[in-house]
């Protein structure tokens, strides 16, 4: 019987390539799932109907968050927010994508929360990782340390992996906690209600996930 697949994210594990040092994404305070506004998130997101593969997905959502637009911000941060000048965000969004690699498939049970209702889904997370130079992550770092912004939705920030394990419960949102563990053999909190199983890698298009898993977004089965 195929497993069911509500979502099928593409998410990039970011790392310093000398001091181990974590770029992750983050939920704001404009986040529905209110228990995870605070949280960290691995840089990422779902597909679009005209994307074919997992990594055409990552690609898109990294050239796509990590630049400089006042237009696909939050209508409450439009015009309220300090860039980073646009050389230093190509240039972390160019070491993210020149360093990709594959990692692994997570299919994911897990609980959306909204407002006390726990609405349970499962998932398919293409993992990637990239590793960018110390320099572009200080960088990074000291252009947030300066409240600059550099994504064009919720927040960034460099993070030590122990500082992750120490974040509590709903501390490090959905996927996260099992994708990072699996990485780096570190326990990571998360719900109860979150079971991760690896399935190999991430593969060359959708359609080779098709025969396995029973997709309920339909134009994802075209």
């Amino acid at each position: 019987m195929k497993r069911k697949v509500d979502y099928h994210p593409s998410v990039i594990i970011v790392q310093s390539d000398k001091t181990g040092k974590l770029l992750l994404s983050g939920y704001d305070q404009g986040y529905p799932q209110e228990l995870f506004r605070g949280s960290t998130n691995l840089i990422g997101g779902n597909p679009s109907p005209e994307e074919e593969s997992p990594l055409q997905v990552l690609q898109r959502e990294i050239f796509e968050e990590i630049q400089l637009s006042d237009e696909t911000l939050p209508p409450y941060l439009k015009g309220r927010v300090t860039w980073a000048n646009k050389e230093d965000i190509n240039t972390l969004s160019e070491s993210i994508l020149i360093g990709i690699q594959s990692f692994a498939d997570f299919y994911i049970s897990a609980e959306h929360i909204r407002k006390g209702t726990a609405i349970p889904y499962s998932a398919i997370y293409s993992a990637f990782y990239s590793e960018i130079p110390e320099d572009v992550m200080e960088m990074t770092h000291e252009n947030l340390r300066l409240g600059k912004q550099m994504v064009t939705e919720g927040t960034l920030g460099v993070y030590k992996l122990e500082n992750l394990a120490n974040r509590g419960e709903y501390g490090n949102a959905h996927g996260t906690p099992m994708i990072l563990e699996s990485r780096f053999g570190l326990y990571i909190p998360r719900p109860k209600s979150s079971v991760a199983e690896q399935i190999g890698i991430p593969r060359e298009s959708f359609q080779d996930y098709f025969k396995e898993f029973d997709y309920q977004s339909t134009w994802l089965k075209v």
